[in-house]
């Protein structure tokens, strides 16, 4: 169940929270947020089907073949999927989402992990996963969705 808090500032400036929602269903609050749910079957679950990588403008990453090729028939996505078998991984009780982290280049050429201090944390994973996006484009299989 999801208990849903906002942050407001009070008279003095300083930072409270109000409950706005409470008790509500995982996937209702999910749907109420305009995401659609795609099913997959336990069996998936447990091959780590969930854990996918997201690269940002539609593109995924899966490392289940099965779920992956449910991903790409669903009529409520519409983006590029690629599998890589990633089972020396899984093998260990991870994936490809567990196994990745954020970096932010320099101008010099070097890169740092990136912080996540409030929006520019956000912008900074939007941008390396853009570019990380293309340069996978061509590296792995990918199962296109078919157009309706």
């Amino acid at each position: 169940m999801v208990d849903e808090y906002v942050q407001e500032l009070d008279d003095q400036s300083r930072p409270t929270y109000r409950k706005v929602q409470e008790g509500v269903e995982f996937s209702a609050y999910v749907r109420q947020r305009g995401y659609n749910i795609i099913p997959i079957s336990a069996d998936q679950q447990l091959a780590y089907g969930c854990n996918v990588l997201n690269l940002g403008n539609s593109n995924i990453i899966a490392v289940q073949e099965e779920t992956a090729r449910v991903i790409a028939q669903s009529p409520n996505f519409r983006g590029r999927i690629r599998y890589h078998d990633f089972s020396a991984i899984t093998s260990m009780y991870g994936a490809v989402h567990c196994a990745t982290q954020v970096v932010r280049r320099r101008s010099s050429g070097t890169a740092a992990l990136a912080t996540f201090d409030g929006v520019d944390g956000d912008i900074v994973q939007r941008i390396n996963k853009r570019k990380l996006a293309d340069d996978y484009r061509d590296s792995v299989p990918t199962f296109h969705q078919k157009r309706r």
